[in-house]
C-alpha cells in the first residue's frame, strides 16, 4: 500500500510541475489557431525513477528546458503501525512565458508543504519605526522576565489584613 501511495504522490507532483499559465495563454488560445501551438511534441531527454522498500526518487528533462527531481521516504511519526508520513524533497525549473528562469524547491513533510523560490511572493519589510517598537518590546520583556524583578507570591492572605 505504501509503494501505491509514493506512486500516486510521485504522479501528482509531475504534474504540478508543469508551469501553469494565466491570461497570456488563454490569449493565445483566443488569438490563434490552437493546434499550431501544440503540434510539435516536446522530447523527454531524461528520465530516472527508482522505487525502494522505503522511498523513491525520480528525475526528467525535457526538450524544452523543464527539470524535476524529488526523492521521498517514509517517516515514522508515532507508536501506531500505520503512523508515517512521506517526506519529500525536491526541485523544479523551467523557463516563465515571459523568458526569466524560474526555479523552486520545496520540502514536504510533518510540517506541511515548504517551497523556496525567487518568483515567490514575500511579505514587504517592516517599516522602522514599527521594528523600532519591537525591538523595544523585545528588550522590556527580557528586563521584565529576569529574576529580580520578579514579584514574591504569597498565599497567606491573612499576612495582608488590615495593611490597607
Amino acid at each position: 500500500m505504501d509503494i501505491l501511495m509514493l506512486m500516486l504522490v510521485g504522479f501528482i507532483v509531475c504534474g504540478m510541475a508543469a508551469p501553469q499559465y494565466g491570461d497570456e495563454q488563454e490569449y493565445h488560445h483566443q488569438h490563434h489557431d490552437v493546434h499550431q501551438l501544440h503540434t510539435t511534441p516536446i522530447p523527454i531527454l531524461q528520465h530516472k525513477h527508482e522505487m525502494h522498500k522505503d522511498g523513491y526518487q525520480f528525475s526528467y528533462k525535457t526538450g524544452n528546458g523543464i527539470q524535476a527531481e524529488e526523492s521521498g521516504y517514509i517517516k515514522k511519526i508515532g507508536e501506531k503501525e500505520d503512523d508515517n508520513l512521506i517526506v519529500m524533497h525536491g526541485s523544479v525549473s523551467y523557463t516563465g512565458p515571459d523568458g526569466i528562469p524560474v526555479k523552486l524547491t520545496y520540502i514536504a513533510d510533518e510540517h506541511g508543504f515548504q517551497p523556496q523560490g525567487a518568483h515567490l511572493p514575500t511579505p514587504p519589510p517592516i517599516p522602522a519605526e514599527i521594528q523600532k517598537v519591537i525591538d523595544q518590546q523585545a528588550v522590556h520583556q527580557q528586563v521584565v522576565h529576569q529574576p529580580e524583578h520578579q514579584e514574591e507570591a504569597y498565599d497567606d492572605q491573612e499576612q495582608y489584613a488590615g495593611h490597607y
